[in-house]
């Protein structure tokens, strides 16, 4: 904290408090009160703390420092807002004034993004998070897109942008073939190879665009949630990657998002959001179906197949994503 001898207000009675309020409180970090810009919230209580405007709070303990308990996507709005209340940067404990190229330093986003969430939640529930949540239901879900593809047990299987291990811990229980994990951050990599127990299994950190393998010798590469994030130019470098490590016959499967579908509309709303906040998330990039054609005709690919994103012949749910499979000719 700041200084022991002042009052802490959090900002924020949101999930995003929810969720952290043990760890906060672990820390030391007892708030008299929670500010929110939500009327209806106002004179309430939650998490057994009574939320107020924060004109109220400033007129009831006049000076105090301040936690920001809301996302990243519009914290550093929050900031700016505080900062024209005439609050000192020195006053608010997770301030942050750190501005970072959302579009090219990819690891250094990516690792900022993981960090913030690791500071405020336990490590297993943290892990789960920085994934999108419902990591074991998600990873399931993949692990059965990718058999009803063509997966079999004898397959080696390059998962990129593995992630804390979302797909690699419920597949790591029913697939004896070779796997390769690979992630831009170093602690998801860490927790995954940790997690999952597999010695014969390979997770590799990597600096930028790049599968750390030899040339044809695996038999599918997928990238779920990757191309979401990622540029056009990003995503085609990959996928040039992919056609490298792969065998002849070998498929590549990859999740992104359109604005075909409408329930990805909300996605990019949030994103434009975060955009307007300057916020320090990764990206949400949309990729339209007539690209993917381009680019397959580019790389010497077959399209095999397009999921829409509420598709599910596989029988045990959806990503919420579409979904392309692309094969690489027999030679």
């Amino acid at each position: 904290m700041k200084s022991d001898t002042l009052p802490l207000v959090f900002y924020g009675a949101g999930e995003l408090a929810s969720q952290i309020m043990e760890t906060l409180r672990n820390k030391g970090m007892n708030p008299v009160c929670f500010c929110d810009t939500d009327i209806d919230k106002h004179g309430t209580v939650y998490l057994g703390i009574t939320v107020m405007s924060f004109e109220q709070a400033r007129e009831k303990y006049g000076d105090f420092n301040i936690y920001v308990t809301v996302g990243l996507g519009i914290i550093n709005e929050v900031f700016d807002y505080l900062l024209k209340q005439g609050i000192k940067k020195e006053r608010i404990i997770n301030y942050d004034e750190t501005l970072i190229d959302r579009t090219g330093d990819l690891k250094q986003l990516n690792t900022y993004f993981v960090n913030n969430i690791l500071n405020n939640m336990n490590l297993d529930q943290a892990m789960s998070s920085v994934v999108g949540g419902q990591a074991e239901y998600i990873g399931t879900i993949e692990v059965s897109i990718l058999r009803y593809n063509g997966l079999k047990p004898h397959h080696y299987i390059i998962d990129v942008g593995c992630g804390s291990g979302r797909l690699a811990k419920p597949l790591s229980e029913c697939h004896p073939g070779k796997y390769l994990g690979s992630d831009i951050v170093d602690e998801l990599v860490y927790y995954a190879r940790e997690k999952i127990q597999r010695p014969d299994w390979r997770f590799e950190a990597v600096e930028y665009i790049y599968i750390p393998e030899k040339d044809s010798c695996a038999d599918m590469v997928c990238f779920f949630s990757v191309f979401t994030h990622l540029l056009h130019e990003q995503s085609y470098w990959y996928l040039e990657e992919a056609v490298r490590v792969i065998k002849p016959g070998g498929k590549i499967i990859f999740s992104f998002l359109e604005f075909r579908e409408s329930c990805h509309w909300r996605v990019f709303i949030k994103t434009l959001r975060c955009t307007k906040a300057r916020a320090n998330v990764p990206i949400n990039v949309f990729i339209s179906r007539e690209a993917i054609e381009v680019w397959a005709k580019h790389l010497g690919l077959t399209i095999e197949a397009f999921y829409d994103a509420q598709d599910n012949p596989w029988k045990t749910g959806n990503l919420g994503q579409s979904l392309c499979v692309l094969s690489i000719p027999e030679r």
